[in-house]
């Protein structure tokens, strides 16, 4: 598996959109489980709809490393929006 720009981006993509569903889901006085299943199904959404486009692109396929990439940017976006979570 080659970590380059694209795995990064995936990474840091899923990572953000995890972190900011669950900062919003903890504006709205949500508990932590409910906050992060909406990151988990907000992100993974994300993922999948992405790759979906790269199958469906001639120029493209389905690259389950970039869904690895993907799920490790959402398990670091859980985890900082923990320490987000402890810390308010």
């Amino acid at each position: 598996m080659s970590l380059g720009k694209d795995k990064y981006m995936h990474f840091s993509a899923c990572a953000v959109i995890t972190i900011v569903t669950m900062v919003l889901f903890f504006l709205f006085n949500c508990n932590f489980i409910i906050a992060a299943l909406a990151g988990i199904c907000t992100s993974t959404a994300a993922a999948w709809g992405k790759e979906y486009g790269d199958k469906n692109n001639p120029n493209n396929k389905w690259d389950w490393h970039d869904i690895i990439a993907d799920s490790l940017g959402t398990l670091f976006g859980i985890i900082l929006s923990s320490i987000i979570w402890l810390c308010v």
